[in-house]
């Protein structure tokens, strides 16, 4: 079978349960907000890979589905699949939650490396450039110690339980992707994920990010999603609305002005380049987000505060010119020097 061929049989096969992309060396499965199905073909063998434990047993259902529908298409079927959790040849959706449980918990139980700090853990492995002091780097955003204990407390009641597949909701908070199909926590998780490592908040001046528009989206339409299912499900608002005021849905963006609160707004890693004209003086300032300890942690930006110091620093240098003026005007009256 030539590459077309296998490419139209597939396409054919997923229908409009994914979508389908065409590479140099092989394709990829869209599976919407979370990470695509890569495919390779390699001496006439077609290999799939997905790493499904930073999302959740949701995903690896997902990414099961996609592997049935693709098996089928092929002259004689997937020739082995290697998955650990024993799902795609068990089908046993409670021990798939169990295996994702235990995973959990073993990670957020490892002292030795929460006590080291900086950790990173699934798709936040390659997201912040530095990790403040206290923290850890996960797949939806900097969490604290006391995140860490009653996640782990969770982890280990859902464990327990006689129904793993349907742990409290401190225990999801550990996965991004639960149920088969996503409830609205789910997408709240999801939108989360995409906010922390793909959106960038803060574009240059100019010119955008040509992919920030569909991640920027996709972001938003998994928070809209939530909302439709659950109204009352923990969107975080002021996120919200700053992807309407990035996609120009200026309408919705000051509808949720008064609705956000005074909720914090905790962005992601990416926050891009920053030019902030300052008199004759242009300032660019890289990505640097700073999770400063008070009560409430509060997200600053570097560049603002760069902002702030070299507006103060201009004030300063204006006040000493206009002194100086001042002088060489009365030395220049009275031939004294100032009083």
């Amino acid at each position: 079978m030539d590459r077309e061929e296998l490419s139209r049989r597939c396409r054919r096969a997923l229908g409009s349960s994914a979508g389908w992309r065409d590479l140099p060396d092989g394709a990829v499965v869209d599976l919407g907000p979370a990470d695509p199905l890569l495919l390779q073909l390699r001496e006439g063998a077609l290999l799939g890979r997905a790493c499904t434990t930073p999302w959740g047993p949701g995903y690896h259902q997902r990414v099961t589905e996609v592997l049935d529908r693709l098996g089928a298409a092929l002259p004689g079927g997937w020739l082995s699949v290697l998955d650990p959790t024993g799902y795609f040849q068990l089908r046993r959706r409670a021990e798939l939650c169990r295996h994702f449980l235990d995973w959990a918990h073993e990670l957020w139980s490892d002292d030795v490396r929460l006590a080291s700090g900086g950790l990173r853990v699934g798709l936040a492995a390659e997201g912040p450039l530095e990790v403040p002091a206290g923290l850890i780097a996960t797949p939806t955003g900097f969490k604290g110690r006391r995140w860490v204990r009653a996640t782990r407390a969770a982890l280990a009641r859902a464990r327990r339980s006689r129904r793993p597949d349907r742990p409290a909701r401190a225990a999801r908070d550990a996965f991004l992707w639960w149920c088969a199909t996503p409830d609205a926590f789910d997408l709240v998780q999801l939108g989360r994920a995409l906010c922390a490592t793909d959106v960038i908040w803060r574009p240059v001046s100019g010119e955008d990010d040509p992919d920030q528009d569909a991640a920027r989206r996709r972001a938003l339409e998994c928070f809209e999603a939530a909302m439709r299912r659950d109204p009352a499900a923990p969107v975080p608002l002021p996120e919200m609305r700053r992807l309407y005021e990035l996609t120009g849905r200026r309408g919705e963006a000051e509808r949720l002005a008064t609705e956000a609160g005074v909720d914090a707004f905790w962005g992601g890693y990416r926050e891009g380049w920053i030019r902030l004209p300052i008199g004759r003086w242009t300032i660019a300032v890289t990505d640097t987000a700073r999770y400063l300890p008070r009560g409430r942690r509060a997200y600053t930006h570097l560049a603002e505060r760069v902002q702030r110091e070299e507006v103060q620093r201009a004030r300063r240098t204006r006040q000493r010119d206009r002194d100086l003026l001042r002088g060489l005007r009365w030395r220049g009256r009275t031939g004294r020097p100032d009083p």
